[in-house]
């Protein structure tokens, strides 16, 4: 038999945060003493996708989208399978840098077959080189059976690839601050003292 509204007990519900998560428990007065409902609920923080620059959505299109469905499986704490994600997102980036920086390798690109080809034939500057070789080596880790590098995780492959993408960003800048100044990289030698064009 259905109860009325009038014949439904009270309700008192908290909402509390600890520890960085949100907590939900509702009780219901039944003959003068509060009963608890068993009804604790955890809730989320409200997933924070990883937005990108300009430069970076640029460059590669997809790399935003798959970075953030690794985030997602990071959130779900599937550990076994995000590190996967993060290290697809990165060889798209490094894919599409590539072939941003050399337009007439694109189709000798794509057929490379293995990111470390990319790297060493078509990444230029020994920063950014080694950084997307440790991004990839790591990210590789996670695919793999034996890991080599059992005191590093998925929050290192992050950072890594957090520099890849400052690194570009920045070589990206540099290179259109050239553009704009043709004499800027002439100044700067004389400056250093190094007259090596």
């Amino acid at each position: 038999m259905a109860q009325t509204i009038n014949e439904i007990p009270p309700r008192l519900v908290f909402l509390f945060l600890c520890c960085g998560n949100f907590y939900y428990l509702s009780r219901r007065e039944r003959n003068s003493w509060l009963h608890e409902d068993n009804d604790t609920l955890k809730l989320r923080k409200p997933l924070r996708l990883k937005s990108f620059s300009n430069i970076i959505n640029g460059i590669s299109p997809r790399f935003e989208k798959i970075y953030n469905e690794a985030v997602k499986a990071h959130r779900e704490n599937l550990l076994e399978i995000c590190g996967g994600g993060y290290r697809k997102a990165l060889e798209f980036l490094v894919y599409d840098y590539a072939i941003k920086k050399n337009p007439e390798s694109e189709t000798a690109i794509k057929k490379m077959g293995e990111l470390s080809n990319v790297i060493s034939t078509y990444l230029d500057g020994t920063f950014l080189k080694l950084t997307v070789c440790a991004a990839t080596w790591l990210g590789n880790e996670s695919l793999h059976y034996v890991q080599k590098y059992e005191d590093l995780g998925v929050d290192d492959l992050i950072l890594y690839i957090d520099d890849v993408v400052q690194a570009i960003e920045l070589t990206e800048k540099l290179e259109e601050k050239r553009k704009l100044m043709p004499k800027l990289e002439e100044k700067a030698l004389k400056m250093s003292g190094n007259n090596k064009q």
